[in-house]
């Protein structure tokens, strides 16, 4: 699994519950448009919300005489600087030249990076599962509570049964025994 669309898993995870932007609105956000050549000459320009090239930033290339959406892909730009864009085109990871060699490598191998992957894909199914049960929880959770608002809607009756058995207490005067069981037939 690539990282993009790992990052694109994680995005819709967790901003699936946000309403959508119109395609109009979000070009509305790249205010700046920057001019970048890649490296084999090709004219390419960044839409940008800052004045620099960032993530999230809406890459074209140019293709004929017009501008076109950049394919997923790496690029790499003149001046040393290495862009990796989604299948819309946007920019998901920025990757700069180190000319300075006392910087630390990334010592992380291959075997390691894959590893790493492959846990948070894990995670992100075991959430995704988590999300699955809180639905169905909550769709549970409903039922209950109008399942209840019924049964407590519903009028209390003193039983039938107890409503027509005469009562004899214990204390009762002569007269209250002789009345009880003159009463019974």
């Amino acid at each position: 699994m690539s990282k993009s669309s790992i990052l694109e898993k994680i995005r819709d995870l967790f901003f699936e519950d946000q309403t959508m932007k119109t395609e109009s609105n979000k070009m509305a956000d790249y205010k700046n448009e920057i001019a970048v050549k890649l490296l084999d000459g090709t004219e390419a320009r960044v839409k940008s919300k800052g004045d620099a090239v960032s993530i999230g930033d809406l890459m074209e290339v140019k293709q004929g005489d017009n501008f076109i959406q950049a394919p997923e892909g790496k690029y790499e730009l003149e001046g040393g600087l290495c862009v990796y864009t989604d299948k819309d085109g946007f920019i998901n990871e920025i990757e700069t030249e180190q000319k300075d060699n006392s910087e630390p490598e990334n010592n992380m191998g291959n075997n390691e990076m894959e590893e790493l992957f492959s846990s948070v894909e894990k995670l992100m199914d075991v959430v995704y599962e988590l999300k699955q049960e809180i639905e169905t929880i909550k769709k549970f959770n409903s039922s209950l509570n109008e399942e209840f608002k019924k049964f407590s809607s519903q009028p209390q009756e003193e039983s039938i049964i107890n409503k027509n058995k005469p009562v004899l207490e214990k204390n009762a005067t002569k007269q209250e025994r002789l009345a009880f069981f003159s009463s019974r037939k």
